[in-house]
């Protein structure tokens, strides 16, 4: 049996993490990874690259397109 509830609650949740990611602007630099000229200024103050998904501040992929 499926708990929506829960299920309800996860969905949120992980909505709410990925609208962190929506971004308004690009910051005009060239990604670290794939120098492409694509790197978005994300609401959750991250700067990630649109197009492979790394993220310059940290180093490492974000899970922007994996959706995890």
């Amino acid at each position: 049996m499926i708990d929506w509830i829960a299920y309800e609650e996860e969905e949120n949740k992980r909505r709410g993490y990925h609208e962190g990611f929506r971004a308004s602007d690009y910051t005009g630099l060239k990604c670290k990874n794939c120098g492409r000229n694509r790197v978005m200024n994300c609401a959750n103050g991250k700067k990630v690259c649109e197009k492979c998904g790394w993220d310059n501040v940290a180093g490492e992929y974000s899970d922007l397109l994996t959706g995890h």
